[in-house]
């Protein structure tokens, strides 16, 4: 039964690469533009910054190369044209010199390496030049998001019906339909994606500067559980049903949860949500956390369908929720057992996988994963 556990962690490890280096952000790392608008998505400038001359709270990025311009500074009031010069300046060392009209204070500074501020300054170019105006983001990618994150979702729950998944197993063999299964994740993920870099910046909140610090603090935890839940012998993934029958199930991480694969993707999910307050990410990220509780769900009334027996007996000492049958005294909690019946190996490339996530996660994603003014190396 553990090679079905390690032929999962294989395909999540493939698909996973295949996200990396398939991915339009990852395909445009060379290209200017397209990191320079990611950089501006995710250090939130688009949620004070319009792109189409749209009023907001500091002034439009659009046409705003050449544009003539009145600052206030220690040595007084002045005008100047907007230069790649002074944009760099502005960037850098905002309250040095504001726009009139703009308070102090109100755009923090950014510690962008020099190659960030490039690909910045290409798209300040891009939206100074008439193709530029003309090829802003477009509404119609956000509705492209919207309809592949539903489709995220429902195709996921839909193939793992048993109405559904039983005969197609049967069709294609067990290899055979999880890796079509697969495959159509990581297409309708890459469509999500593409659709993600060319949505426009829809304000939906504003997450306080601390939320940075989140992801940072709770995505070592996630790493732990995706590495745990692909490598251990539990009957609530694919292929392991048959050891609902089987003793001493409950050790390790099933004592906190008994999805901890999926509970990876709500603290992934729920950490990027909290310090990303547009419309785009909402729907990206909310699709992923969505999936990951509705399929816990789905997967234990499918248990409790076809062995309601053994998996009563399973669910009557393990949660859903992370650490609730703790708390409801119906699991023992013991840090020390726990981390020996993890294993020290797991817990060790779970953090070299957030190290390296840390590393690649601005060439895959475009943006640093670090908060503002903190340098990686």
């Amino acid at each position: 039964m553990m090679e079905r556990g390690w032929y999962s962690a294989a395909v999540m490890a493939l698909l996973l690469c295949l996200f990396i280096v398939f991915s339009p952000p990852a395909l445009a790392q060379e290209d200017e533009l397209a990191r320079g608008r990611s950089l501006l998505r995710t250090n939130a400038c688009l949620a004070c910054h319009s792109l189409d001359g749209t009023a907001h709270v500091g002034p439009t990025l659009l046409d705003i190369v050449g544009r003539e311009t009145t600052i206030v500074s220690g040595a007084g009031t002045k005008s100047l044209v907007a230069d790649e010069s002074y944009l760099r300046r502005a960037l850098q060392f905002p309250d040095a010199e504001v726009v009139e009209g703009y308070m102090e204070g109100t755009m923090p500074a950014y510690a962008l390496a020099e190659e960030d501020l490039g690909a910045i300054m290409a798209v300040m170019r891009d939206l100074s030049s008439k193709d530029g105006v003309e090829a802003q983001y477009s509404m119609s990618a956000l509705v492209g998001l919207g309809i592949c994150s539903f489709l995220f979702v429902v195709v996921h729950l839909f193939l793992s019906s048993i109405p559904i998944r039983t005969p197609l197993i049967y069709r294609m063999g067990s290899f055979g339909f999880q890796t079509f299964y697969g495959l159509l994740v990581i297409v309708l993920m890459l469509a999500q994606i593409a659709f993600w870099t060319q949505s426009p910046f829809v304000d939906v909140w504003d997450p306080p500067v601390w939320t940075r610090y989140i992801p940072l603090v709770t995505m070592p935890f996630a790493f732990l559980l995706i590495v745990v839940g692909y490598t251990i012998s539990n009957p609530t993934v694919a292929g392991m049903e048959s050891r609902l029958r089987s003793k001493d199930l409950v050790k390790g991480m099933i004592r906190l949860t008994r999805h901890p694969a999926n509970m990876s993707y709500v603290v992934w999910g729920g950490a990027h949500l909290s310090t990303n307050g547009d419309l785009a990410s909402f729907l990206l990220f909310g699709s992923l956390v969505l999936l990951a509780i509705l399929g816990s769900v789905h997967i234990d009334l499918r248990r409790k369908k076809t062995s309601p027996d053994d998996w009563q007996h399973f669910a009557a000492s393990t949660s859903l929720v992370p650490f609730w049958a703790i708390i409801r005294g119906r699991a023992a909690l013991s840090p020390r057992t726990i981390l020996c019946e993890i294993g020290w190996w797991r817990l060790l490339l779970a953090l070299g996988c957030y190290a390296m996530w840390l590393f690649i996660h601005v060439y895959a994603v475009g943006s640093s994963p670090m908060p503002l003014g903190w340098q990686l190396w």
